[in-house]
């Protein structure tokens, strides 16, 4: 992999690839088999192109086997990807990609509350629900 992708970087003690708008890294084998192998929600497919688009993506984890019922990495079609928050630095950049996402799309218009897209200090998790729809309008 050529250094013109990504950068390398330390933060927060963690060493992490630092993505530019339409970079993708995946982070290893495992995951890319999983990327290649099985299929994909449609809408998941375009929020997860959305995001590299606008900023690039490192995907630690696609398929995986359930980890419990609802596990929708395990899912058919994949219904969620996980990406490594860090790839947007340490400043706020994943918290507003994730607000993006969800003011353009709706998770499940009966489970309001319920969001596409969520970020923590391990993952930012991509997920789409059967009923998940763009919005018409941002709030």
């Amino acid at each position: 992999m050529s250094d013109t992708c990504f950068t390398s970087s330390e933060t927060n003690g963690k060493n992490t690839k630092t993505v530019k708008p339409g970079d993708i890294v995946i982070e290893n084998a495992e995951v890319l088999r999983g990327l290649i192998e099985r299929n994909y929600s449609p809408l998941l497919l375009e929020i997860i192109l959305y995001i590299i688009r606008q900023h690039g993506a490192v995907i630690i984890e696609a398929w995986r086997p359930r980890k419990t019922p609802t596990d929708l990495h395990g899912t058919q079609p994949i219904r969620a990807i996980d990406i490594d928050p860090w790839c947007y630095g340490a400043d706020h950049r994943a918290y507003n990609i994730m607000h993006s996402v969800n003011k353009l799309w709706e998770y499940n218009p009966e489970k309001p509350k319920e969001m596409c897209a969520d970020v923590s200090a391990a993952r930012f998790c991509i997920r789409v629900h059967p009923k998940t729809r763009r919005r018409l309008w941002t709030q």
